[in-house]
């Protein structure tokens, strides 16, 4: 189980320095005239960005971690007799946001209460 944890949280940051470069994140900024509050254009942006970037992983490569380890741990610690969590349920989670992002997109759906 430390072994998974410890690939779950090297994964999260493999995929995040794989799909984020802040450096191109900060030219993307300076070309589209955009600019983040008390950071200088150019490399501080950069430095920026990636410092916020690493900080947002950590905590969310543990959290990560957690939510895939808490089934195993509730197995073997308290004998629940079935694994419904980790990965199935971040599938599922994921699935019913994107869901229901594309039906307010299409204007089908409304927040509950909310009258038009």
């Amino acid at each position: 189980m430390i072994l998974y944890g410890l690939f779950l949280v090297f994964g999260a940051f493999f995929y995040t320095a794989f799909v984020l470069d802040p450096d191109e994140t900060a030219g993307n900024l300076r070309q589209h005239g955009g600019a983040i509050a008390d950071v200088e254009p150019g490399e501080a942006t950069a430095a920026h960005v990636d410092h916020v970037v690493s900080r947002i992983t950590v905590i969310g490569s543990v959290y990560l971690a957690a939510v895939c380890l808490l089934p195993f741990v509730l197995v073997v610690d308290a004998d629940v007799p079935f694994i419904f969590g980790g990965p199935p349920l971040l599938v599922v989670v994921c699935t019913l946001l994107d869901l229901m992002a594309q039906l307010r997109a299409y204007g089908g759906a409304r927040p509950v209460g909310s009258r038009r």
